[in-house]
């Protein structure tokens, strides 16, 4: 007899992968589970690599490396009442993560796709990959009415349902104390890498002209541990014309996260990995 309890089974990386994403499949698998749902997942990875710490039941992984792992990763989500497929182009094998298209394919239960990533101005191959997803799963979701709007412009819906379900947020307990007289914030959040932008931020913010037209803006960083995808040797200051002085005063990063050389390190970290990898230049 069949159990009453949904089954959902995410395709996704999981713990201790350091990942966004990881971490988001985590926070949704919990908040299922609290309303009495079975959530199992099958590990997205790179290589093999030993177990998860997830704290759900690991039931498959589709490892890149593995072409194999496509066919018994399907066959383990068909084994779920609903799949939640989490997508980003850099998550899976292939060109712009065109695996999961095969993936896809052999899943026969209903699927839900969240799209973690819709580009304005995506090469012609990633609209491929993404409009045979979104044709292959029964639901969308993404998490910004600006996502939906260059989603539909972009890419072909069809009749494929789309839903727009903010990210959301863990929210603390403690009132907060900020006073609506403190100078403002740059707020970003996250694990910091290439193609994120962030560098061209902390770039803006040492010019001479932001400086005298913002004097008070501040940027902070709630950063998580360790960088992704940033190799360590890179993680090195480098000052250039820049006034270290000033950038420390102006970007700050909470504890546990806080370099102990000039923030502006962190500005030439992440471009000289965005340009080591072919980033093109901001606009």
């Amino acid at each position: 007899m069949k159990s009453s309890t949904a089954i959902y089974g995410f395709l996704s990386s999981a713990p201790p992968t350091p990942c966004g994403i990881a971490t988001f499949s985590a926070a949704l698998g919990s908040a299922l589970v609290r309303q009495g749902a079975d959530v199992r997942i099958v590990r997205v990875l790179d290589v093999p690599e030993p177990p998860s710490t997830s704290a759900f039941s690991v039931i498959g992984q589709l490892v890149a490396a593995k072409p194999s792992t496509i066919e018994t990763a399907a066959a383990a989500l068909n084994q779920c009442d609903v799949v939640f497929v989490q997508h980003e182009y850099g998550l899976y094998g292939g060109p712009d993560g065109s695996a999961i298209v095969d993936v896809l394919e052999g899943i026969h239960v209903p699927v839900l796709a969240i799209l973690h990533t819709v580009l304005p101005f995506p090469t012609p191959h990633q609209v491929q990959v993404l409009n045979e997803v979104i044709r292959s799963v029964d639901s969308v979701v993404v998490m910004t009415s600006a996502a939906e709007a260059t989603l539909r412009k972009v890419n072909d819906v069809g009749r494929t349902p789309v839903t727009v379900i903010p990210h959301g947020a863990a929210v603390a307990d403690a009132p907060s104390t900020a006073s609506r007289h403190a100078r403002s914030l740059l707020l970003t959040w996250g694990l910091i890498g290439p193609g994120k932008g962030i560098e061209w931020v902390i770039d803006a913010l040492a010019r001479k002209t932001v400086c005298e037209t913002y004097p008070t803006r501040r940027c902070q960083a709630a950063i998580a541990s360790p960088v992704s995808g940033i190799p360590s040797t890179v993680m090195r200051p480098a000052v250039g014309s820049y006034n270290p002085r000033m950038m420390s005063a102006r970007v700050v990063f909470p504890a546990p996260v806080r370099p102990t050389r000039p923030i502006v390190s962190v500005a030439r970290m992440v471009s000289e990995t965005s340009r080591s990898a072919g980033a093109g230049a901001p606009p």
